[in-house]
């Protein structure tokens, strides 16, 4: 979903979200986007990866 802080908007189509949904995400594991280095959506959890 987030490479090298970009969001993949191909990703969150495949999944039907967009990026509302990861801000919320990410808001609610207090992290912004410009922190993630990359963020996965896996098993219905966002793994996300700092740098």
């Amino acid at each position: 979903m987030i490479l090298d802080g970009q969001i993949d908007e191909d990703a969150l189509d495949i999944l039907h979200r967009d990026e509302d949904w990861l801000t919320t995400q990410l808001q609610a594991q207090n992290v912004e986007q410009s922190q993630v280095y990359m963020a996965i959506y896996v098993n219905n959890h966002l793994d996300i990866t700092t740098y």
